[in-house]
């Protein structure tokens, strides 16, 4: 699956672009084109789904090139059932969640 190596950025040289607008929207431009090519979409318009996949994908991407040791060790963590206030969500990006998240009210 492309959206999920971290080679995107690889692919996309993110000092080309002058905006996270323009990025987001030539990494999903990219993707869109590929899905096309391999007869997976037969939509020739850019959806907000292709976007979002484009985000997540670009986030993840420049997450696991600068913190893929951190990710490792939160991940093992995570097997334990230890609770950490740094977590891989279910798209694989690393999420922080503060104090007040933790709070528990009566």
């Amino acid at each position: 699956n492309i959206e999920d190596s971290p080679s995107i950025l690889k692919l996309i040289d993110l000092k080309r672009y002058s905006s996270w607008n323009k990025t987001l929207r030539h990494t999903a431009l990219i993707f869109h084109v590929i899905r096309i090519w391999r007869n997976k979409k037969t939509s020739t318009h850019l959806t907000t789904a292709d976007i979002t996949e484009a985000r997540y994908a670009l986030i993840k991407g420049t997450q696991q090139s600068h913190y893929a040791e951190e990710i490792k060790q939160i991940t093992f963590k995570a097997k334990d059932k230890t609770p950490t206030v740094i977590h891989v969500d279910k798209n694989g990006i690393l999420q922080c969640h503060g104090r007040i998240e933790t709070l528990k009210f009566t």
